[in-house]
């Protein structure tokens, strides 16, 4: 999961304060697809993709701001059940 965030904290700041082109957004796709498949939430895929496509830079803002809270869901969730 380390290694996951390294790879999303270095996509995003080359998407936001560099040019979000094509491969940039694809990386951030796919990596969006492991980190929801990790936390076991693939369903959120969809909406994150969607957010992209209709505004790169506003829709990775949403999208980054979403997985945030899913990530604190999930690790809330964990910590709970231990």
């Amino acid at each position: 999961m380390l290694q996951l965030n390294s790879k999303l904290r270095y996509l995003s700041r080359q998407a936001i304060f560099g040019s979000p082109d094509d491969e940039i957004m694809e990386e951030l796709r796919d990596l969006f697809r492991e980190i929801y498949d990790e936390i076991g939430r693939p369903d959120r895929v969809k909406m994150i993709e969607e957010s992209l496509e209709v505004d790169r830079r506003m829709g990775l803002k949403y999208a980054l701001s979403n997985l945030s809270e899913d990530i604190a869901e999930f690790l809330y969730k964990r910590i709970n059940r231990s």
